[in-house]
């Protein structure tokens, strides 16, 4: 898992062949982008562009990935993001390969982000993660998750 800002994107390009690539994208999004998806090289790397409120930590469930990694990046508003190491962690649902998406029941220790404009969160494959919750309240988020195929990776699994 990274978390930095944008500024130090740089740093982090050595980690997977198209890091860089997806940095490069995040960096020249502005709010007002439209939601939607993104195809920026086929399902090897995309963008989904999304508006919504965050909701109650409680409400929202850990989520892992096989065969993404997430690049989470705020536009707009600020959100909390959970992560834990997905090792050893219960899974509340089954591993759906479609939607490369299981969800694990919370665990009983887990660290948390606040994440906002000019900030990212990189998840990988062994990151479980909670992204979506609201700090205080609900509030509006403007957020791109760019999906990184895992495959050439120097830190999954």
């Amino acid at each position: 898992m990274i978390f930095d800002t944008l500024e130090q994107a740089s740093h982090y390009v050595a980690c997977h062949p198209l890091l860089a690539e997806a940095l490069d994208y995040v960096c020249n999004l502005s709010p007002a982008t439209a939601d939607g998806r993104y195809p920026l090289r086929g399902d090897d790397l995309f963008a989904v562009v999304a508006s919504y409120d965050t909701e109650p930590a409680v409400d929202r469930k850990f989520e892992g990935h096989r065969e993404y990694i997430d690049v989470q990046v705020v536009l707009a508003g600020r959100e909390r993001m959970d992560v834990a190491p997905a090792a050893g962690l219960t899974i509340g649902d089954e591993y759906d390969s479609s939607r490369d998406l299981m969800f694990f029941q919370t665990p009983a220790t887990f660290s948390s982000l606040t994440v906002q404009p000019g900030q990212f969160a990189v998840f990988f494959p062994q990151d479980a993660h909670r992204p979506n919750c609201a700090i205080d309240q609900a509030a509006p988020v403007k957020k791109v998750v760019v999906k990184i195929r895992a495959t050439s990776c120097n830190f999954c699994r």
